[in-house]
């Protein structure tokens, strides 16, 4: 299943270099004691990957840890940390000279994985069971001479784990990725009944020793210069420190086959990886290109997936572009109503998910149109001079460029400009009219000399901060004038759609046009404040004061110094996966500050009864009658700060909450300041708010009535006033 090249390039260039990589690498087979079945995968698994890093990545053996075996003890593989972190495996003049920003980690690890019952005394350390994950070292359960109580040795938790990610991303920087092959829960899916009887074995320990509630502590309260979150686990959570790639979800075992002498998720791991160059690969097109059995969906999660891989320096996957693939004479999109698909958009056809830069153009072959839509996909029809010139089932990327809904107004006091950059064939193709009245344009461009001057006469940010763009344009730069208009329709039409079919509160008498609101969640954020202690290589922080959604709008005063996260508590009976944005109505950034991790799924190559979906199985994030909270606490990621620009004393916001029943993938909503654009070859999604009017249903949300897919959005205002400035009511 090839992803189609659309360029090609020199990857011995310097440019294409990936920075200086270091790992350590685990398979643990033969455990000690003889209370945990063996394995006879794991350090094969651990074997192959190396020889993958040292042959096909040319890492040098003396930049790799390896532990196999009864060599792969607790203490062994906790030290092994704080080599890499120290780099104590190199001569000392070396270690001083490596700089962060050329440098990546790889943790793989192959072996049993197990969970175990939270000891009361971790009280901050959330979990949506009460119940840690582990990772199983080869003494586990052995007896220890040097403890005062005698335990057995316990396995290493997730919250340990975290610790020492956390502690070496601050010394070594974030591009680390962790790969473990291995379970981390109770994995009592049904699936696992087929697996079973078809011979394989899964990487699961059940009942593990007893974890003493301090036994990490000298891991654990190692102080941080950083600011942050304390971690719930690595196992699966969007972490700002590393990406994650784990062989199955929360409700999955991971499996191995000893005939086949590997695991499942390391040999479909090293087939793609062998398979293509690791420089035109991000973490989101792996996961694309994964094959899985059904019963086992590996997971990737970490704020950075749209990195290449083990390389940040240069720039990886546009979120914009949609996974799609072929099938017959039809092209299957994993995107649809949800991610604001209609029938009859626009679509570019790209041959890679990466950013087009000018030393590797990913530009677009053809354009193709939807011509049916599903809940999370779309279908679109092939042409005859394609559908035998492109490879069976080959992996190929979409860009919407425009939606039949889509319209923008717009205007000048110099009319013969305005035209001479908007033409009309640019008009016609972006669906944009010239009108002679300013005030009756939704975008009025005023040319002073050779600079632009832009309003927005766009209601709902105007009555806060007024019309006028803190922005400027030269009048000659066409393409920055041309993309502007991509970012307001993209922005406009996603700020605004909603589910037609969403129940609105009967309460909600304002009608502000954003619609939304039927899921039946509650959002609070709050002001963050720094703990003196420290834990998980952070320090502890905690909300304060009253939540920023009490009024509408949510008013904060800006500070650098302060911190804000939030919580999500689901009121219905619904697992519930939140997808969070933040529109900025001045720069038209759409920003994603929470997605749910990418899973495997049928069209990543699975074998399924229902051959239409396209939807990826993960975890559920958001369990029915429950609590998640971003930006603190159990996700991982850095809280949040608000800044305004300089010169400002007033700016606002939106944030937009996507709830959906069902796995989806909506990073396509997000786009980059139209100010600070991608590079002329690497055009926007078009798009705008739907001229159609939410279809209301006033009645009460009857939760055995409903489909398969249920979605809605919930927006929220924040106005920001400058610290010291006076704050309007």
């Amino acid at each position: 299943m090839d992803e189609l090249r659309s360029s090609s390039f020199d990857s011995s260039s310097n440019y294409f270099r990936l920075p200086h990589l270091y790992a350590l690498i685990v398979g643990i087979n033969t455990y000690a004691s003889p209370d945990w079945s063996d394995l006879t995968c794991a350090v094969q698994d651990a074997d192959d990957f190396e020889h993958y890093l040292v042959t096909r990545l040319h890492v040098p053996q003396s930049n790799i840890i390896n532990l196999r075996n009864e060599a792969a003890t607790r203490s062994a593989i906790l030290g092994a940390f704080k080599t890499l972190k120290d780099l104590t495996f190199l001569p000392l003049k070396s270690r001083h000279s490596i700089d962060a920003e050329d440098m990546g980690i790889i943790i793989f690890f192959a072996g049993h994985g197990t969970r175990g019952k939270k000891p009361e005394e971790w009280k901050d350390w959330v979990t949506f069971d009460d119940y840690y994950e582990a990772l199983c070292p080869a003494d586990m359960g052995l007896k220890q001479t040097d403890k005062s109580d005698m335990c057995e040795i316990p396995a290493i938790p997730d919250r340990t784990i975290a610790a020492l990610v956390n502690q070496l991303s601050e010394i070594r920087g974030n591009n680390i990725t962790l790969i473990f092959d291995c379970c981390h829960s109770a994995g009592t899916n049904r699936g696992g009944t087929e697996a079973d009887r078809e011979g394989y074995i899964p990487r699961y320990v059940s009942n593990p020793p007893r974890l003493p509630f301090d036994y990490d502590d000298g891991i654990i309260g190692s102080p941080s210069r950083g600011r942050g979150a304390a971690y719930q686990g690595v196992f699966g959570k969007n972490q700002s420190s590393h990406v994650l790639l784990a062989a199955c979800g929360r409700e999955e075992r991971a499996y191995e086959h000893p005939a086949k002498n590997n695991g499942v998720f390391t040999y479909a791991l090293l087939r793609v990886l062998n398979e293509v160059n690791v420089e035109t690969m991000t973490y989101t097109s792996l996961m694309h290109r994964l094959k899985m059995p059904v019963w086992q969906n590996a997971h990737c999660d970490g704020v950075e997936v749209n990195r290449r891989l083990f390389n940040h320096r240069i720039k990886g996957g546009d979120p914009s572009l949609i996974p799609g693939l072929k099938v017959d004479g039809y092209l299957k999109m994993d995107a649809g109503i949800v991610q604001g698909v209609t029938v009859g958009s626009v679509v570019e056809i790209h041959g890679s998910n990466l950013y087009s830069i000018q030393q590797q153009p990913n530009l677009p072959f053809t354009t193709l149109v939807v011509t049916t839509v599903d809940d999370n996909s779309s279908t679109l029809k092939l042409p005859e001079s394609l559908i035998n010139v492109l490879p069976p089932r080959c992996r190929l990327y979409c860009r919407i460029i425009q939606r039949p809904s889509d319209s923008l107004s717009i205007s000048s006091n110099d009319m013969t400009w305005l035209e001479s950059i908007y033409t009309k064939k640019f008009c016609t193709a972006h669906s944009v009219s010239i009108v002679p009245n300013t005030n009756a344009a939704d975008l009025e461009l005023t040319l002073k000399d050779d600079t632009v001057f832009i309003d927005h006469h766009f209601p709902l940010a105007a009555k806060y901060i007024g019309t006028r763009s803190p922005f400027k344009i030269q009048s000659n730069n066409t393409h920055i004038l041309h993309n502007l208009i991509q970012h307001v329709i993209h922005f406009r039409y996603h700020l605004f759609r909603a589910n037609p079919n969403s129940i609105k509160d009967n309460d909600d008498d304002d009608d502000d046009g954003l619609g939304g609101g039927g899921i039946k969640v509650t959002i609070d954020m709050r002001e963050l404040c720094h703990q003196k202690q420290w834990k998980y290589g952070k320090s502890v922080i905690e909300p304060i004061g009253a939540n920023v959604f009490e009024k509408d709008p949510g008013v904060v005063i800006v500070d650098e110094d302060k911190m804000y996260g939030l919580i999500i508590e689901n009121l219905t009976s619904l697992p519930l996966y939140p997808h969070l944005f933040y529109f900025d109505p001045s720069e038209l950034s759409i920003t994603s500050w929470y997605s749910p991790p990418l899973g495997t799924g049928p069209s990543s190559g699975h074998t399924t009864t229902n051959t239409t979906t396209t939807t990826p199985k993960t975890d559920i994030i958001l369990h029915p009658k429950s609590k998640f909270s971003i930006g603190y606490s159990e996700d991982g990621l850095d809280p949040w700060h608000f800044y305004i620009r300089p010169g400002e004393t007033k700016d606002v916001g939106f944030f937009k909450l996507f709830l959906t029943t069902t796995p989806s993938n909506l990073n396509n909503i997000v786009q980059e300041s139209a100010y600070t654009p991608p590079p002329p070859s690497n055009t926007r999604s078009d798009s705008i708010k739907r001229e159609q009017e939410q279809e209301q249903r006033r009645q009460t949300l009857d939760e055995s009535e409903l489909k398969d897919e249920v979605w809605d959005t919930i927006v929220m205002t924040v106005v920001q006033f400058e610290a010291g400035g006076a704050v309007e009511s």
